[in-house]
């Protein structure tokens, strides 16, 4: 038992390790200042207010974007056309 407590206890450092490698160049680049955004995105200079919008949630629930003031939205849009 004692053997598997072990191997168990080298995998979870291993999975730790392999976490942080994977995360250092995030971080690397965060570090450095290096802001680019990616092709096709611009900072919008002054920054404008979102346009409110209503839309139903997969519930058919109405969501207002005023209900979302304050808050991080990620809003998806998809069709099947």
């Amino acid at each position: 038992m004692a053997s598997a407590s072990k191997t168990s206890l080298r995998f979870g450092g291993l999975l730790i390790a392999a976490a942080l490698m994977a995360c250092a160049p995030l971080w690397a680049g965060a570090r450095s200042g290096d802001t680019a955004l990616p092709e096709g995105l611009v900072v919008v200079d002054p920054p404008v207010p979102m346009p409110a919008f209503g839309l139903e949630d997969i519930q058919g629930e109405r969501v207002r974007s005023t209900d979302l003031q304050g808050k991080v939205a990620i809003i998806r849009f998809w069709a099947t056309w």
